[in-house]
């Protein structure tokens, strides 16, 4: 998977810009001070805010973008990421997959959806929610996940 299009508006410096990227590598260039790294600011806020691999990754984005104090974190200081305060800031990322992936994809199904299930279970104990899983209830719930998955699956 990989990043084909990129529209920011109001973020920082960047009124509206609307990019698109190929597979494999791009390259960015342009004078100082024209954006460059506001484009890859606008990115890594998007990832972090929607994609933590660590729970503070998205803390630690804001505070290093000046979005947040270091010693407030739970305020945002609109002013240093919105161009204009009064206006909707907005990063919007739009993906692209490869076959291969979605084959990866759809051959894991099964798995997201015990996985689905586990994350709304509860309860860590590993006995206990392989208990789950044998019982009528459990079964019940990996159909119903199934179905979702293979809905979100159909989306893709």
């Amino acid at each position: 998977m990989y990043l084909k299009t990129l529209t920011i508006k109001n973020f920082r410096a960047l009124t509206d810009i609307s990019l698109e990227f190929s597979s494999g590598i791009n390259v960015i260039v342009g004078p100082n001070a024209i954006g460059k790294t506001t484009i890859l600011g606008a990115i890594r806020l998007a990832k972090s805010l929607l994609s933590q691999r660590v729970a503070s990754e998205a803390q630690q984005t804001l505070i290093s973008l000046g979005g947040v104090s270091p010693h407030n974190p739970t305020q945002l200081i609109v002013e240093n990421l919105a161009q204009d305060k009064e206006k909707m800031l907005e990063i919007k990322c739009g993906y692209k997959i490869t076959v291969d992936e979605f084959d990866i994809i759809k051959a894991g199904s099964e798995v997201m959806a015990t996985n689905l299930i586990r994350s709304r279970f509860g309860n860590n104990n590993i006995a206990e929610f392989v208990a789950f899983l044998s019982s009528e209830a459990g079964q019940a719930s990996l159909a119903v996940a199934v179905d979702e998955v293979a809905s979100g699956i159909k989306r893709v």
